[in-house]
């Protein structure tokens, strides 16, 4: 698991990122400016660059933005965890994101601090949006079903999963916009290597055997369960995560009761579909 946070460099304005360490956590992440930040779980096969056209000027003159990508490894996820909460406390408004597997991996490395002592909910975060995924993430009817994803996790070809991310069947006067807006959010979007590829997926599916696993033995810390999103945005046409699994979970309870759905006719790739992080917070 990686971790960087966004910053405008001085010397030409340009957005760039930096990787997240202890060392620049004190020192450059500890000059922030801001009293926002947004704690942001991609999903798989993500890279920082994928979003620098969605990380503008001024989106960083308002929030400090960190990233969490790449799931090839979890051996450090309790120490990073820590040190991003503990990056958190600095700022007044702290908002978390999370897309794709990256909602699942989300739920449940935070479920830890989803309450406080004597179950009060924790109030860490102002708001938190998912986006075309569930906490479930591998599952038969909640999630991705488990034997796509094992085809998926042997068989993925780098061509085809950056099309699927993008394929969109929106109809209409907004055709044309929307691909529009696809072409320029793709013109740079290369991929990681295949074989990091297929380390990512098999990382991933044996976490989530993992947690499974866990949750089964312990259902006090189901982050399934526990972990509550404010608001979940569905693409309808979603080739990637079937929106029926984001739908039924967050139309079961608890989640029908504290979970807001917005639908939305934006590819997986959901960020074609906003203007800016501001919106998706909204």
């Amino acid at each position: 698991m990686k971790i960087c946070f966004f910053k405008i460099l001085p010397q030409d304005s340009k957005v760039d990122f930096a990787d997240f360490t202890l060392q620049n956590l004190q020192e450059d992440f500890g000059k922030q400016s801001s009293q926002n930040l947004v704690v942001f779980f991609s999903g798989f096969a993500s890279l920082p660059s994928h979003f620098y056209r969605f990380t503008d000027k001024i989106f960083l003159q308002d929030f400090d933005m960190i990233m969490v990508y790449d799931y090839c490894d979890f051996s450090q996820h309790q120490a990073q965890i820590k040190e991003i909460i503990n990056a958190s406390k600095k700022y007044k408004n702290v908002y978390l994101i999370a897309w794709s597997m990256g909602v699942f991996v989300a739920s449940a490395l935070l479920s830890d601090f989803a309450y406080q002592a004597g179950g009060e909910r924790d109030k860490i975060f102002a708001k938190k949006v998912a986006i075309n995924g569930t906490n479930i993430g591998i599952d038969r009817v909640l999630g991705i079903p488990p034997k796509v994803f094992a085809y998926t996790a042997k068989n993925i070809q780098p061509h085809a999963f950056r099309n699927a991310l993008f394929d969109t069947k929106i109809q209409g006067e907004n055709l044309e916009i929307m691909r529009d807006i696809i072409s320029r959010f793709s013109l740079d979007f290369a991929l990681p290597n295949l074989k990091n590829m297929q380390n990512e997926l098999e990382s991933l599916q044996l976490f989530a055997k993992n947690l499974m696993q866990n949750r089964l033995q312990d259902f006090g810390r189901d982050f399934a369960n526990n972990f509550l999103w404010d608001k979940a945005i569905i693409s309808r046409t979603d080739k990637v995560f079937p929106p029926q699994a984001c739908e039924a979970f967050f139309t079961q309870s608890p989640h029908k009761n504290h979970t807001k759905i917005a639908y939305t006719d934006a590819p997986h790739f959901a960020f074609v579909g906003f203007r800016n992080w501001q919106e998706i917070i909204a």
